[in-house]
């Protein structure tokens, strides 16, 4: 029975080896389905292209196959218990020195097609799988995202840009067609600017268990931490009321999934533009104003 179990498991792991061209060099590097040098610690389908002086523990590539959706690596999570955290691919870097400062990065991805040839580095979609909808980029980015995204802490970008072409819209109409007067110069007078400190809302918490183990793996860590933490809670603001916004342009405001306000304070800008132009409206009309004054005193004193 013995020499027959032996016997199937040798059997099995050959069939498998054949199959999958399992290599294993004289460095105990391994490579699967690769029958070429591996110089990584394991390597999973053809020799990845590039320079192989990368300190890299896994590389995965595939041939390109023009009739599939071709991956180089995936990971699945599937919800089929309760409680605990799920990753699809999480990448973790603990630097402990500063010698290579700016040069960590969690997770990368690199897209550099050539010519004409559109792509993203990253991208990241809600509600659709990219297989099966796969959105149709037009141009190059570095990363791309259908759906919403959140940023907790700040965000910094030397340009913004939002879609605002004449071709996209429908149901256009001025802002003086359905605001006569001075209204949005009113409206914008009656809303107050406040300076103030942003509550804690515990997204720069860790709780104990992982402090424990931060504390034992990187304490230098928790005082990074500590230091975030105190700079966010002494950063002073400026900014509108949500609600008292909402009460003069409530399509400026909208309930975020955790039930607090949001404001959209670019689309603020062209409703600032449109007071500036009924407060120059007033200075003209003052200045006329002014100017037929000063013309009747001058007749009545040549009349003199």
């Amino acid at each position: 029975m013995k020499k027959i179990l032996v016997l199937s498991a040798t059997l099995v792991f050959t069939t498998y080896a054949a199959k999958a061209q399992l290599v294993i060099d004289h460095l105990d590097q391994v490579a699967i389905a690769n029958t070429g040098q591996c110089y990584y610690p394991l390597t999973v389908g053809p020799l990845p292209y590039g320079v192989t002086t990368y300190n890299i523990a896994t590389a995965s590539s595939v041939a390109h196959d023009p009739s599939k959706i071709n991956v180089g690596v995936e990971g699945y999570v599937f919800d089929n218990m309760s409680g605990g955290q799920f990753f699809g691919i999480r990448g973790v870097v603990y630097p402990f020195s500063s010698t290579t400062n700016g040069c960590f990065y969690g997770l990368t991805g690199i897209y550099s097609g050539l010519g004409t040839s559109s792509g993203t580095g990253i991208i990241g979609t809600v509600g659709y799988s990219t297989y099966a909808y796969a959105p149709n980029i037009q141009g190059k980015y570095a990363g791309y995202f259908s759906g919403d995204a959140y940023v907790s802490s700040s965000l910094s970008t030397s340009q913004v840009y939002t879609t605002s072409d004449m071709r996209l819209k429908e149901n256009v109409v001025t802002l003086s067609d359905v605001e006569s007067g001075q209204e949005t110069l009113d409206k914008i007078m009656s809303l107050k600017v406040y300076e103030y400190n942003l509550k804690d809302r515990g997204e720069l918490d860790i709780d104990k268990e992982t402090q424990a183990k931060v504390q034992e793996e990187v304490p230098e860590l928790l005082d990074e931490i500590t230091r975030r933490k105190t700079a966010f809670e002494a950063q002073r603001h400026y900014g509108l009321a949500a609600q008292e916004l909402q009460s003069v342009y409530p399509n400026l405001v909208r309930k975020a999934e955790d039930g607090y306000l949001t404001v959209n304070y670019l689309e603020m800008i062209p409703i600032l533009i449109r007071g500036i132009q009924e407060l120059s409206r007033n200075i003209d009309e003052v200045k006329e104003k002014h100017g037929k004054v000063a013309r009747d005193g001058n007749m009545l004193a040549q009349d003199r």
